[in-house]
């Protein structure tokens, strides 16, 4: 992630463990998305449990269910 502050397009989520992130980071994308057309991220997590979690998580019926008062379809590819 050298040189990530060079262009000041990046958005980084830091969050402590536990405290909702990816949630937090699941409706961001939404809203950028939804805001500014924006449909390709980047997620940088620590470890590969992490990963898989989030993972589920972002393609989950439960998710869907959670974002679809807020967004028109709300699926995202993987």
């Amino acid at each position: 992630i050298k040189g990530r502050y060079d262009d000041k397009a990046n958005i980084d989520v830091i969050m402590e463990t536990g405290t909702g992130n990816t949630y937090v980071y699941t409706r961001l994308m939404y809203e950028l998305h939804q805001n500014y057309g924006l449909f390709k991220f980047v997620l940088v997590v620590p470890t590969p449990a992490i990963k898989e979690g989030a993972r589920n998580f972002i393609i989950s019926d439960y998710a869907r269910q959670l974002f679809s008062p807020f967004y028109e379809n709300p699926r995202m590819e993987l």
